[in-house]
């Protein structure tokens, strides 16, 4: 009898257990700092480019400095954003996401980083790190969800436009016939050093005896 009736407290003890819905254990207080901070980011309209925290004299951890950052990226999209910690969670439309992605994308690649700086107020290498991060995040999320068609346009917008334009970024685009003389020369050593450094390998095989043969 004592055994039943400790094989059913126990088995009650993992229903209840097993009941309860995760929940994400977070300081209240500083939830709401954050929150308040990120309606002051929606809201800011001033040129200057102080982060927020520091409007707010509040010291944040990288990844929560991070996820704020990364905020003002997908509200510029029209999507809902909350922040929790370093947590984010984004509501809204993909197309629109990506579409804002892909212009900031054009914008750095066309060296008008000015654009991206007054428009997320904040450094625009930076705007474009944090994409090239929430993008990766989200392919990441969608491979969970099996959605692969979804999660191979994403890397390759990471990977052919948030990347180029970022490592691009003032590079300064000039007319191949402007350095005609700079290409013929490359072409022409590049020819000769192949032929040399092949004809010294092959003496090299015959200096130790080694031969070709059919």
């Amino acid at each position: 009898m004592a055994q039943k009736i400790l094989c059913f407290i126990l088995i009650s003890i993992l229903l209840v257990s097993c009941s309860k819905k995760p929940t994400l254990i977070q300081n209240p207080e500083r939830q709401a700092d954050i929150q308040r901070m990120l309606a002051v980011q929606k809201k800011l309209t001033s040129k200057s480019l102080i982060p927020i925290w520091d409007i707010f004299n509040q010291s944040l951890s990288p990844d929560e400095k991070q996820a704020m950052e990364t905020a003002p990226l997908f509200l510029k999209s029209g999507a809902m954003v909350n922040v929790a910690g370093s947590e984010i969670k984004v509501s809204g439309d993909l197309g629109s996401i990506l579409i804002n992605c892909l212009e900031d994308s054009d914008q750095m690649f066309n060296n008008r980083g000015e654009v991206v700086k007054d428009k997320y107020k904040m450094d625009e290498r930076l705007s474009m790190y944090n994409w090239w991060m929430a993008l990766k995040a989200l392919t990441k999320d969608l491979n969970k969800q099996k959605k692969f068609a979804e999660t191979k346009f994403i890397g390759d917008i990471n990977k052919r436009a948030v990347e180029c334009s970022y490592n691009y970024y003032k590079v300064i685009p000039e007319n191949i016939s402007a350095k005609w003389g700079l290409v013929v020369f490359s072409l022409v050593f590049y020819v000769v050093y192949t032929m040399w450094y092949g004809f010294a390998i092959l003496f090299m095989f015959e200096g130790w005896g080694l031969k070709l043969e059919h």
